[in-house]
């Protein structure tokens, strides 16, 4: 039974394969339905700003990601290309290298979900994440008294990425599933359902 919470935020966890929908859900519950967006990935991205990495050669000179991020109008969404820009694969690489390889080897397998769930708290309130890629961060968010959500399109599978990261979590921790096969209104429409069915034990 999912855990019982008085005072803690009101949490849903976005899971799902690349290109499935989870951001595009995601925007849906901060516009219509008053959730704040949390990424886990959130502590990573600012370590990469602060370290500013060499991802790639331009022109014969060596571009950095202060580069590609300015011209991006400092939006990560818009670096998601993996599969055709080199530089974003890049960059993906050393997110994924930074989280798992290096800081849960460090600091241990439960330092951005911990990282994570105390951003929902200090926030308050409804708060989703986007990139709920690991057990732990879905126990986390359960055990916190809140649902996965597992969002699916169907045709999208793309190459393997053979990361952790994009190995899947345990069924067990998924509460409800959102099958993205239609137009954005109609995954709209999903998600409103979502918010108003309410919380449920994934069992």
């Amino acid at each position: 039974m999912a855990a019982h919470h008085d005072a803690g935020p009101e949490l849903i966890g976005l899971h799902g394969r690349k290109q499935a929908g989870k951001d595009s859900c995601g925007d849906r519950l901060v516009t219509a339905h008053g959730y704040s967006r949390v990424a886990f990935a959130d502590p990573l991205r600012l370590f990469l700003v602060r370290l500013d990495p060499l991802v790639g050669v331009r022109a014969g000179l060596p571009l950095r990601l202060s580069t590609v991020l300015a011209e991006a109008g400092g939006n990560w969404d818009r670096l998601k290309d993996e599969a055709h820009d080199p530089v974003h694969r890049e960059i993906r690489t050393l997110l994924q290298k930074i989280g798992n390889e290096a800081g849960k080897a460090v600091f241990g397998e439960t330092v951005w979900a911990d990282r994570g769930l105390e951003t929902a708290r200090r926030l308050g309130g409804r708060v989703v994440f986007t990139d709920v890629r690991f057990d732990v961060e879905a126990a986390a968010i359960t055990r916190a008294g809140g649902r996965v959500v597992h969002v699916v399109r169907p045709g999208t599978a793309g190459p393997e990425d053979p990361h952790p990261s994009e190995a899947g979590i345990d069924p067990r921790w998924i509460s409800a599933t959102i099958v993205n096969d239609g137009t954005l209104p109609q995954l709209w429409a999903k998600v409103d359902a979502l918010v108003l069915s309410g919380p449920r034990d994934p069992g």
